[in-house]
């Protein structure tokens, strides 16, 4: 092999050895309704945040529980439940 053949190797081995991009986004899935498993992804979430990172929450239909559970205990504090049920 002649001596070009290893310039074009070596350019090669340049070109994949970039940095890898920044992460821009970040998505949560929180699939559990309890406190202690929101907690996690509510933390991470923030992080990210406080990194300059885009965070999306995604709540299944286990997930909701916590938050329903929270809002409706929030809502009797209040009295307006009172009203709705």
């Amino acid at each position: 092999m002649n001596n070009s053949g290893l310039d074009t190797m070596q350019m090669e081995q340049k070109d994949t050895t970039e940095k890898p991009k920044p992460i821009e986004k970040v998505s949560i899935i929180i699939s559990k309704g309890s406190l202690e498993a929101v907690y996690p992804g509510l933390i991470m979430a923030n992080g990210a945040r406080m990194e300059g990172i885009e965070a999306t929450l995604f709540f299944t239909f286990f997930g909701l529980e916590s938050i329903i559970a929270v809002f409706k205990s929030l809502v009797q504090q209040r009295g307006v439940l009172r009203f709705v049920e």
